[in-house]
């Protein structure tokens, strides 16, 4: 289980409003870092599975401006994107995430 770390937003005012101190960054995902290659063990399944998936926009936010989903926040500028994207994703990619969820829970 990945260990908790508190932070301290203190000093850092939110990167939307400028008014309030924040409380949580964004949770966005903007970047992949590209995948480690396993050549003649160079890289360790160990090193593999302690490397950071994904960097995140990680703009500072107040309680009021994040846009909360469960366990992560959006700043505003992605909670669009992230409506647009629903509103925008193909009838064929739905389709195929619901058969692929249905059968990963079989």
């Amino acid at each position: 289980m990945a260990e908790i770390i508190k932070e301290d937003f203190s000093k850092q005012k939110c990167g939307v409003c400028h008014k309030r101190f924040a409380t949580k960054w964004c949770d966005y995902v903007i970047q992949y870092p590209e995948s480690p290659t396993f050549i003649c063990g160079r890289t360790s399944f160990q090193d593999f599975l302690s490397a950071q998936r994904q960097i995140t926009c990680d703009c500072a936010l107040c309680d009021e401006c994040a846009k909360n989903h469960g366990l992560i926040d959006f700043c505003p500028y992605h909670e669009k994107i992230v409506k647009q994207e629903k509103l925008d994703t193909p009838d064929y990619v739905v389709k195929s995430r619901v058969e692929t969820w249905r059968r990963e829970n079989e």
